[in-house]
């Protein structure tokens, strides 16, 4: 290898690059090139370029912070130069990095062309980390489609093992392209694409790319939004890769069932998986329990990170739990997100936490038909609360949680999950009887209510919020444009919810519930029910 690794070299002229080419000239065998972490200009690029075409045994150009202070029209040009040369000379790149370059749209001509040229038949490995590429990215998925369709038409084969492409906004465009082109390929052992924008389409898409490449051992989608329905999907995808050996889903909000969905699959016989990172993923302790014996079952399993959830006053309990398996990285308390308890924020840690959900968009509305659908789903219920209309939501429960997230993030007072709750109090009122439906009915609010649990605001959580808005419903006291409830349904929703330890902090707010005017037209047995539990 021949490496100018962190020279902090600034090549402009043509004198800095004839310099640079003299030593490349007189290099014996050269396969490996390493220009990181100086800077080339358009002029000095030139002799540099022609010094390649001297040694078309180069296999590993590695290029990443090669354009610190260039105009982003030059950037082409000299891609264009370098790129050119070594498809003259022949050249069969192995490895081609160029991290950490700008290489969005407009620089894109200067490689798109070598990407799917011959020049990279025999291409393992393509790093193109924090290149700020947002659309780009399809031309790079196109770039890798048809390298592959021209290779076959030689006889060869295309067989791409390592893509980094991560901090590039894909998003859904540029992740459902790459999705594809994965797809096509293959033979990937190695994708990472963490911080990348990509919402649940986007993850679909991903997940079903990853079971046509059997051979995969590392996956890094760490903050991009997968939410349940997502982490269920890539579940399913994982589910069928028997050679995994590192998954990083950290930050990737696959909450509680997602979480549980993932552990169960990646539990299975065979697993080889050394580590596996759910470190802010909005996990409760109990799910924590859940998912700790089971990723024991993984005898490769070196690491499980669940730094930054939702322990909160249950920290202590989960550590001393978690003792008893090496395996689990729990992190600092005080890096915990916290439960429902922990509100004591100061002022300037919430304006902090406020600017953070703002480059994050809060979770914004999945601009796909998916989040259309659950609000069309939920005004329709809102508007005939029966058992019917409750059975068609139920079927879209995953889609209708993350829907609700949304509402309790994106708002300070969450008004949907309120009204969904009151609605379902009709059905819970009508279902007293029917044990198995009033189980499912009582079982999507506790997920609700759960969600609402992991969420931290300030001055009011959620979970107050709903409560409070509840209160005004029932016409304990008054408020404006109250939504319609069935109190006897919402007295058999408390009464359950209360069972499984929900709630209980606000036992002297729902007291005034069961000692209002209005109680007095549900049964007796129930309000005695609610009584025992609110005492």
């Amino acid at each position: 290898m021949l490496s100018f690794l962190n020279k902090q070299e600034k090549w402009d002229k043509t004198e800095d690059g004839e310099r640079v080419a003299r030593v490349i000239e007189k290099f014996g065998h050269m396969e490996a090139l390493e220009l990181q972490g100086n800077t080339l200009g358009v002029d000095a690029s030139v002799p540099i370029a022609r010094a390649l075409e001297k040694h078309p045994e180069l296999k590993r150009a590695l290029w990443s912070d090669l354009f610190t202070g260039r105009l982003k029209t030059e950037i082409p040009v000299i891609l264009k130069h370098l790129c050119d040369s070594m498809y003259r000379a022949g050249t069969l790149l192995t490895e081609l990095d160029l991290s950490d370059n700008a290489i969005g749209p407009m620089a894109m001509p200067g490689i798109e062309q070598f990407l799917a040229s011959e020049a990279c038949f025999n291409l393992e490995t393509l790093r193109l980390h924090n290149c700020g590429m947002g659309v780009a990215g399809v031309t790079v998925a196109k770039c890798l489609i048809e390298c592959r369709r021209k290779s076959l038409e030689t006889g060869k084969k295309f067989s791409l093992k390592t893509i980094v492409i991560g901090r590039n906004r894909q998003e859904y465009k540029g992740a459902t392209a790459l999705a594809e082109a994965f797809k096509e390929l293959g033979t990937l052992e190695e994708i990472v694409m963490p911080q990348n924008g990509i919402k649940l389409d986007g993850i679909i898409a991903l997940a079903e790319a990853f079971k046509h490449n059997k051979n995969l051992k590392i996956v890094n989608l760490n903050d991009n939004t997968f939410g349940q329905a997502g982490a269920l999907a890539m579940a399913k995808a994982l589910g069928e890769l028997r050679h995994l050996e590192i998954v990083d889903f950290g930050d990737c909000l696959c909450r509680r069932k997602g979480t549980y969905a993932l552990c169960q699959q990646l539990s299975g016989s065979g697993s080889k998986l050394r580590e596996l990172n759910l470190s802010g993923n909005e996990i409760d302790a109990g799910t924590a329990k859940q998912i700790i014996p089971m990723c024991a079952n993984i005898k490769s399993l070196v690491k499980l990170n669940l730094h930054t959830n939702c322990f909160g006053r249950q920290f202590d309990d989960l550590a001393e739990f978690a003792s008893d398996y090496n395996f689990v990285d729990l992190g600092d308390e005080d890096d915990d997100q916290g439960s429902l308890e922990d509100e004591e924020e100061e002022l300037e840690d919430i304006e902090e936490e406020e600017s953070e959900e703002s480059e994050k968009e809060i979770l914004e509305r999945e601009e796909s038909v998916t989040s259309l659908n659950a609000e069309l789903m939920l005004q329709a219920f809102l508007a005939n609360p029966t058992l019917h209309m409750f059975q068609k939501i139920e079927e879209e429960r995953l889609k209708m949680i993350d829907y609700f997230d949304e509402d309790m993030r994106c708002t300070r007072n969450p008004t949907q999950v309120t009204a969904f709750l009151c609605a379902l109090s009709f059905v819970a009122a009508e279902q007293a009887h029917n044990p198995p439906i009033l189980a499912s009915i009582v079982g999507f609010a506790e997920d609700v209510i759960r969600e609402a649990y992991c969420i931290k605001m300030f001055p009011l959580n959620p979970i107050s919020q709903i409560v409070n808005n509840l209160v005004g419903n029932t016409g304990v006291v008054k408020t404006e444009n109250p939504d319609k409830v069935n109190l006897s349904g919402l007295v058999i929703l408390f009464n359950e919810l209360l069972k499984k330890n929900l709630m209980r902090e606000f036992s002297g707010t729902l007291k005034l519930i069961r000692n209002s005017d209005e109680s007095k037209g549900v049964e007796d047995s129930l309000m005695e029910r609610f009584a025992k539990m609110t005492t």
